[in-house]
């Protein structure tokens, strides 16, 4: 019995498999442990797509994915299977994803969903060299990335855009548009995902140089690839790890850069090859033997050309005879297109000339069947509409640019005319307190000459006399320790009578009061009189430190010693 329920749910399961997208009445959510999960089955779709199918489904039917999930892992796993690739199925499925809920792109998630599938048609169209739906799918693309604030993924399709309008025909405005994309991606801080960004365009554009003979300018390139890849790897900290592209392993990560190392020496292997160097494209040659990826059904078909170059028609043979294998009953396109050429290549180099003539006149159909069908096709008018909305965009971000130089220009203008108002200001303010300083001066001046410091009306006069002529002729308050005990001393005073003397003949001051009138009265002679030493020197002769002979003079006489100079 328990045989017979196992055999049963067994095959329940594949023929869920089968049938695809039937929704059971409801899930149940499996152990986070289970292999039934979208990861699994992604990692199986390129070696293994019928097992990769099986675990999708599965991983729906056990509540570890959602129907989005599921039907997206389908088309990726029929649209990009390494054997025998089922692309139309893989459309179907993007078709009616496009049409759903899960892609309608009114949210962030949404979005992403609908770029996923994006990127998937794309791929497809682009293998099969349907210019018409794959300009079409890219302009929408470019524009929800810039919705959504995706710039360098924007930047990857306007690489791709670039290649389509090299088909198209307009090979000069495709090469333009790939270089503005490199220069974009070269700048700013060190980042995983505009690396990876920057390498995809820059093998975009090698495709266009080969396809136009130009092998020179191909080998820089693909040596700049490699350099670029060689610094990442030896500064890798100053990345940032921004792109869902670079596995989270480390071994898986050098693996990452090994593929793309390995596609820069084919690159040049070509390049060296047709450009008749031998040497150099052997020695190219066997550094990519190195890489795992060329073992890889994808190596070989890319290194078929340098077999081509270099005669080896059998090689070049065993892989067209793969690729044509996989192509199935799908013989209406490039790839097949370039099969043709080359076995009539191949037959003429082996002396097979009438073999070589019915080979190229069939190469001859298929690429005028081809030509046809760009020309009726709507490829030009999409391309058209890209252009013009990349000119409707630069048109506005030329806008913006002369918007924010008014602002600027205007606030450098508020701000220039803020400077001369204040300028104006201080100087009005300079002259206005130079007037009041050479009034006052000449105040100050005044009163010196009309004012005497000894009162003439006291029976004690004389002596007043001899004490105030003996410090200033004697030069006693150029002492900075001088003191009352001093003329204590020197005329047997007593400090009541000293204080008396100067309450009748100084005006009433304290004793440092009447010293420091002294030497103030005595430092504007040497102002006056002496423009030629400075007011450092001129305090210190007179027993004032420089800081307290600029405070007294100001308590005094209301302006500081060099205001009182400058004013004379």
């Amino acid at each position: 019995m328990k045989k017979k329920l196992a055999l049963f749910v067994l095959m329940a399961v594949l023929c869920a498999a089968c049938t695809g997208r039937q929704k059971p009445a409801e899930r149940v959510a499996a152990p986070s442990d289970t292999l039934y999960t979208i990861l699994n089955a992604r990692l199986l779709y390129s070696t293994n797509p019928e097992r990769a199918l099986v675990i999708a489904d599965s991983a729906y039917l056990v509540g570890n994915a959602s129907a989005y999930e599921r039907d997206f892992t389908r088309a990726t796993i029929y649209g990009r299977s390494l054997n025998n690739p089922q692309r139309d199925k893989s459309l179907e499925i993007c078709m009616e994803l496009l049409q759903s809920d899960s892609t309608k792109a009114n949210t962030a998630s949404t979005a992403k969903h609908r770029l996923d599938v994006l990127s998937l048609v794309t791929d497809i169209y682009r293998v099969r060299r349907d210019t018409e739906n794959w300009t079409k799918y890219i302009v929408e693309a470019i524009d929800l990335n810039r919705t959504w604030g995706q710039e360098t993924d924007a930047l990857r399709l306007q690489a791709e855009m670039g290649i389509a309008l090299f088909f198209l025909g307009q090979e000069e405005l495709g090469f333009q548009k790939l270089d503005e994309v490199l220069a974009t991606l070269s700048k700013g801080d060190p980042s995983v995902d505009r690396l990876d960004a920057w390498i995809v365009s820059a093998k975009r554009k090698i495709n266009m140089l080969t396809e136009k003979s130009r092998h020179q300018e191909v080998i820089p390139i693909a040596q700049e690839i490699i350099d670029k890849l060689d610094y990442y790897q030896a500064h890798a900290e100053l990345y940032a790890e921004d792109s869902y592209r670079l596995p989270p392993i480390p071994e898986d990560r050098a693996r990452w850069c090994d593929y793309y190392r390995s596609q820069a020496h084919a690159f040049k292997a070509l390049a060296y090859a047709s450009l008749d160097n031998l040497t150099e494209a052997k020695a190219e040659l066997a550094i990519f033997d190195t890489y795992a990826y060329s073992r890889s059904y994808a190596g070989k078909r890319m290194i078929s050309r340098v077999w081509k170059r270099l005669g080896e028609w059998d090689k070049l043979m065993a892989i067209d005879d793969a690729i044509e294998a996989r192509l199935g009953t799908d013989t209406l396109n490039a790839n097949y297109a370039l099969i043709l050429h080359d076995r009539s290549e191949a037959a003429r180099a082996r002396g097979n000339h009438k073999e070589a003539l019915a080979w190229l006149t069939r190469y001859a159909d298929v690429q005028k069947t081809m030509d046809k069908q760009l020309l009726e096709s709507q490829a030009q008018e999409y391309a058209e509409s890209y252009l013009q909305r990349e000119k409707e965009r630069e048109i506005a971000d030329a806008k913006a640019q002369a918007q924010r130089l008014r602002i600027y220009l205007i606030i450098f203008i508020l701000f220039l005319l803020l400077v001369i108002t204040g300028y104006v200001f201080m100087a009005l303010m300079r002259k206005l307190i130079a007037q009041k300083n050479q009034a006052l001066v000449r105040l100050i001046n005044e009163k010196e000459q009309s004012e005497k410091c000894v009162k003439t009306d006291g029976p004690d006069e004389a002596l007043f006399r001899q004490i105030d002529t003996a410090i200033r002729e004697e030069r006693l308050y150029a002492n900075p320790s001088f003191q009352r005990q001093v003329v204590l001393d020197r005329w047997s005073l007593r400090r009541q009578t000293l204080n008396e003397l100067l309450s009748a003949y100084a005006e009433g001051d304290s004793f440092p009061a009447y010293i420091n009138s002294i030497r103030l009265e005595e430092a504007m002679h040497q102002l006056r009189d002496n423009p030629e030493r400075t007011i450092a020197s001129i305090s210190e002769s007179i027993g004032f430190t420089p800081a307290n002979f600029r405070l007294q003079f100001k308590q005094k006489y209301g302006m500081t010693p060099q205001e009182y100079r400058e004013n004379l």
